[in-house]
């Protein structure tokens, strides 16, 4: 019995997480075979099938992680893979390393810096300044992914893992689709959450009203992904709140959708909102465990704040917090959730 059994737009939709009209124009602009046999947006997958694209081929069986995530992997950064340019970066103080050793890195990406480069983006990305500064780096998904296992809205600050051995990526990577890695956030919002705790489920897709945007619905509707955040108030300003965000799982703007679904804004973040006009969003990926790709010993590391971030939260707090003071926090709150 085929397991599968979608019609090959449908399911090339859901594995890369875009609309059935960009998977329509993905297949018509590539060559998609189907065991041998050209592949039509209204072809049937089936798990055993064989997808081949260029000179590689993929099984697809519901069961081979690895497959399916090459597959996924190989696609999105093929899909504007001759529309990406690249850039000199002058400066090497511009990312900060928060841990290397011979197959990971930790670095601490500074807001305003986009992950990958793209068509529409004419400055530097975070892969221009690995290619430059950290050129020994995971090349299973070639150049524009330059060992770069996952990613942070531009906007947003903090921990991100880069993976330098393919080896190591492909663990890291399978991790991620496991939820096997402890992705902690912080954001001065608004007002604090009604209750100290919020745990958020929902079906995240594109808003309709603006596609910039992303929205939420309660129950599976059209190409939405499940998404899950737990939130906890940390500390209460006079105006505003300290929250931090757990993630469960990793959607586009999962973070910022989930908050406004609560009536909740991130202090910067004009587009889910607010009104404050500070300088940057106030969103920050703080803590970040893992277990190593190799050795698999446990590790966890801070991304400390940058001097934008700490002004803004001082000046709210009236006052000085340290990233120990809210490292501490973060863990008594959440408790046995941490």
């Amino acid at each position: 019995m085929c397991a599968i059994q979608q019609r090959f737009d449908v399911f090339l939709a859901n594995l890369l997480d875009i609309s059935r009209e960009q998977s329509n124009k993905l297949i018509k602009s590539k060559d998609f075979y189907l065991n041998g046999k050209k592949a039509k947006p209204s072809s049937v997958v089936c798990d055993d099938d064989v997808l081949s694209i260029e000179n590689i081929s993929f099984k697809i069986d519901q069961n081979a992680k690895d497959n399916a995530l090459l597959l996924d992997d190989f696609l999105k950064q093929n899909i504007k893979k001759q529309e990406v340019r690249f850039y000199d970066v002058e400066d090497e103080d511009l990312v900060g390393v928060v841990w290397e050793d011979d197959d990971l890195l930790v670095i601490n990406k500074p807001t305003h810096l986009s992950t990958h480069g793209a068509s529409s983006l004419d400055e530097p990305s975070l892969v221009d300044w690995l290619l430059k500064y950290k050129p020994r780096l995971s090349d299973v998904l070639g150049k524009e992914r330059s060992g770069i296992v996952h990613r942070l809205d531009k906007c947003t600050s903090g921990a991100l893992l880069v993976a330098k051995t393919n080896k190591a990526h492909l663990k890291l990577s399978q991790d991620f689709k496991d939820q096997d890695i402890r992705r902690i956030y912080i954001a001065l919002i608004d007002k604090k959450l009604k209750n100290d705790i919020e745990l958020v489920e929902s079906y995240i897709t594109r808003d309709e009203k603006n596609r910039l945007r992303k929205t939420t619905h309660p129950h599976p509707y059209k190409n939405a992904k499940y998404s899950k955040t737990l939130f906890a108030n940390l500390f209460e300003f006079d105006k505003y709140a300290l929250v931090c965000a757990k993630l469960y799982t990793g959607k586009t703007h999962q973070i910022r959708a989930h908050l406004k679904s609560l009536q909740r804004s991130i202090l910067g973040d004009e587009l889910y909102g607010d009104k404050t006009k500070v300088e940057r969003v106030m969103l920050h990926a703080f803590i970040l465990g893992v277990k190593h790709p190799i050795n698999d010993k446990y590790l966890e590391f801070i991304a400390p704040f940058d001097e934008k971030f700490k002004s803004i939260l001082h000046k709210s707090y009236k006052g000085e917090i340290s990233e120990k003071d809210v490292f501490d926090r973060v863990k008594f709150v959440l408790g046995d959730d941490f």
